[in-house]
């Protein structure tokens, strides 16, 4: 996520907020479908809703469950293989 200087990579995590990653909620069950709604979306649409868009997109990346491809949000292999969803 970070660089060796310690500078955030914006590609890997465009929705980033060093709040979010300090604070120690996980992606909860309950935003799992939320995030399942964002696979597939450009990051621009994600970036209009700070709750149920860029809030769930930056932890399911920091979780390993979501990765941005060419602005896309995808889901990992970690998402289909732990959920079985996706």
């Amino acid at each position: 996520m970070t660089d060796d200087n310690g500078n955030v990579d914006k590609k890997a995590n465009p929705f980033y907020s060093k709040v979010w990653e300090e604070e120690a909620w996980e992606l909860t069950k309950d935003r799992w479908p939320e995030l399942e709604k964002l696979f597939g979306r450009i990051e621009d649409s994600i970036n209009k809703d700070r709750n149920k868009g860029t809030y769930v997109a930056c932890k399911g990346i920091l979780a390993g469950l979501a990765k941005m491809s060419s602005g896309v949000l995808l889901p990992t292999k970690k998402w289909k293989n732990r959920y079985g969803i996706g």
